[in-house]
């Protein structure tokens, strides 16, 4: 599977691979049902409200072992460098709800967790390996063989979920900016603020953004990128919003 680019700016190549996310997830659990004895072992695109939160959430992949353990799968793409707490979080919500395991494909681009979650790295153009792998795991916990490895001999999804360049993540880092900037109504966030949802350092970020941009360090693209949603990172602190 390949991701359709759409345009030649990093905003516009990091939107069309966003776009891509759940039907490269979708995939990597069809290679999964795949090599399983039955398909009923695997529930795909699973929501359940976890704690005492009042909106699901989803889990990428919920397995059933014959002998009754329940793994939650998550597939950890490059944006998730932006929710390293929020997963944190997940993780923890999942066990505390009854799941015995919590298995992670996570991109070798981005920080492990090292949490109580099960990280199998996705290195470059490792994505067939790392399923077998998760396989190979599966059939321990399990204690026999019902995953049939040799049944993927080619994962079917490609890199550009789990490895992206560094203009994709400054605009996947510059898309949240804007996002809690509207959610705010203010073109300021105080340094030390977190995103909401991914509690991302995201005030740190963009008053890195600002001092660049005021030196002169800031690219051309980038500083304009900014003014192309009505942001002047040279301006200092006034009152003006943002919609």
């Amino acid at each position: 599977m390949s991701i359709k680019i759409i345009g030649d700016s990093a905003e516009a190549r990091f939107r069309a691979a966003a776009e891509y996310r759940s039907k490269l997830q979708a995939a990597i659990v069809n290679d999964v049902m795949k090599a399983s004895d039955t398909s009923e072992r695997i529930i795909p695109n699973y929501r359940e409200y976890l704690g005492n939160s009042k909106r699901p959430s989803s889990i990428d992949a919920v397995i059933t072992l014959p002998n009754r353990l329940r793994i939650a799968l998550e597939v950890d793409g490059a944006i998730h460098m932006l929710g390293i707490e929020h997963d944190k979080e997940k993780t923890k919500k999942l066990l505390a709800e009854g799941y015995d395991y919590v298995f992670r494909l996570r991109s070798g681009q981005i920080p492990k967790l090292e949490d109580e979650s099960v990280e199998i790295v996705v290195e470059k153009n490792g994505i067939t390996d790392a399923v077998k792998t998760l396989l190979s795991k599966l059939n321990e916990l399990a204690e026999e063989e019902i995953f049939d490895a040799s049944k993927v001999e080619d994962a079917s999804v490609d890199d550009k979920y789990f490895y992206v360049d560094r203009d994709e993540i400054w605009a996947m880092k510059k898309n949240l900016c804007m996002k809690e900037m509207r959610r705010l109504h203010t073109e300021f966030l105080p340094k030390d603020y977190c995103s909401k949802d991914e509690n991302f350092p995201i005030g740190k970020w963009l008053m890195n953004q600002r001092t660049a941009a005021r030196s002169g360090r800031l690219s051309k693209y980038r500083y304009e990128d900014f003014l192309s949603d009505g942001i002047d990172l040279k301006e200092y602190k006034n009152k003006k919003k943002c919609h």
